[in-house]
């Protein structure tokens, strides 16, 4: 039978403990039991590994208990070097190792509160969601917790979106679920939520914000606002005098939106052209102009083409006895004005009150304009250059609407550019 001396020092009966404290325990929790075998009574300390004052221990009962709350995401463990000491102050030392346990007492939350991806129209059930870096788009969530408590489970709340676009659960990366047509969505709009797999489950307290917007593909031709147009021409006309404005319209957006026209078919003399990127038809040639132009004209979208036809009749106009205030107009324009200025009002005289005119100058270049009821004449801002053109034939169409019968008639103001000044003259010419 072995006993203890009675001035042998205090022994326990291991060297090294170990025991575990859920995290976020009020303080004054009982920890451990210290306990030390001696004759007489042991006094105990901790002498390390305390450094925080997380914990306390009795010193005569040997137990160890907090004295403060424990955060698993601030300590995971602690390492304690506990000493029990004798009357005689003879001692032993052991280790307790405190294992912090997670709470689930963390939401979790996401990375961003935003995310945007794209996707291409008609992209095959399955294709993954990109960023903008053309990287896969994933909705990602970060959990403080551990283990249970920081596994993630995301899931798409709108159920519009859904039928469009998943979400894996796990990871938050987004594919499509259905084939999109950008000419019917171009863009998809959804709230995504997360939460955790620990006991009690917590979500998120707000949920991310996702913008899928649906790229366009060129898949749809464009098409003329009608398949055929009708236009007519007054003699005597000029190079420049529009024709008709034709107008067509792609239901593609962006890059795929560039529509070009051209005239393919009819105008082998050179009479016409049309705005490669307006449309606008204009008199490219007045000599010896015909009767009457069937033109096709064409536009294209780099990838569909659609035609349509423009009917163009050459006609003189009613010989009327229209008579303008003044046979001169005169007025003046810096050369290289960038301001809009108004340079004259076109009148015409003896004018009944039941007597409507209307104006429209038929090639003002961009340069110029004429109110349409009002015959005022102004610059648009646009400088002339005397070096590149130092002489203007311009062309309005003076219409009347009269009780008894409708008519149009032409005239023509002639602009010579000085260098440093511009004269205007209108000739009244009845044609």
């Amino acid at each position: 039978m072995v006993t203890m001396s009675d001035n042998a020092p205090p022994r326990f009966d291991k060297q090294e403990y170990m025991t575990e404290l859920l995290e976020n325990q009020p303080v004054f929790t009982n920890v451990f039991t210290m306990m030390a075998d001696c004759r007489s009574s042991v006094i105990y300390t901790i002498i390390a590994g305390n450094e925080k004052g997380v914990f306390a221990i009795n010193p005569n009962s040997g137990v160890v208990f907090t004295k403060k709350i424990v955060d698993y995401e601030m300590d995971r463990g602690f390492n304690l070097t506990i000493r029990g000491t004798s009357v005689i102050h003879s001692y032993a030392v052991a280790y307790l190792f405190v294992h912090i346990i997670d709470a689930n007492d963390n939401a979790p939350e996401f990375v961003h509160t935003e995310y945007v991806g794209n996707i291409t129209e008609g992209a095959k059930v399955g294709s993954v969601v990109l960023d903008g870096k053309a990287e896969p788009l994933v909705v990602k969530a970060k959990d403080k917790d551990s283990s249970l408590n920081a596994i993630l489970m995301y899931e798409i709340r709108d159920d519009f979106a859904k039928k469009f676009i998943t979400i894996d659960p796990n990871t938050g990366a987004l594919r499509t679920a259905a084939e999109i047509d950008h000419e019917v969505i171009s863009k998809i709009e959804m709230t995504v939520e997360v939460w955790d797999m620990g006991k009690p489950q917590l979500r998120s307290r707000s949920p991310a914000k996702v913008t899928v917007y649906i790229n366009d593909v060129n898949d749809t031709p464009p098409q003329f606002s009608a398949q055929s147009y009708k236009a007519e021409v007054l003699l005597p006309t000029y190079k420049d005098v529009i024709v008709t404005q034709a107008v067509a319209t792609d239901e593609d957006t962006g890059i795929n939106l560039k529509l070009q026209y051209s005239i393919v078919k009819g105008n082998s003399e050179k009479h016409f052209r049309i705005s490669k990127f307006s449309g606008a038809v204009y008199i490219d040639n007045e000599v010896d102009i015909g009767d009457a132009y069937t033109l096709t004209i064409e536009v294209y979208d780099g990838v569909f083409r659609s035609r349509a036809l423009l009917n163009v009749s050459i006609t003189k106009p009613v010989q009327r006895p229209f008579h303008f205030t003044q046979e001169v107009y005169v007025a003046s324009v810096h050369e290289n004005s960038p301001l809009e200025e108004t340079l004259t009002v076109v009148q015409v005289a003896d004018r009944a009150l039941n007597q409507q005119y209307t104006f429209s100058l038929l090639n003002g270049q961009g340069k110029f304009e004429m109110g349409r009821t009002s015959g005022v004449l102004t610059t648009t801002g646009v400088s002339f250059d005397r070096e590149e053109i130092n002489m203007y034939n311009l062309v309005v169409e003076v219409g009347c609407f009269c009780p008894t019968e409708n008519f149009k008639a032409l005239y023509f103001l002639v602009l010579s550019i000085t260098p440093l000044l511009s004269f205007l003259i209108v000739y009244s010419l009845n044609v």
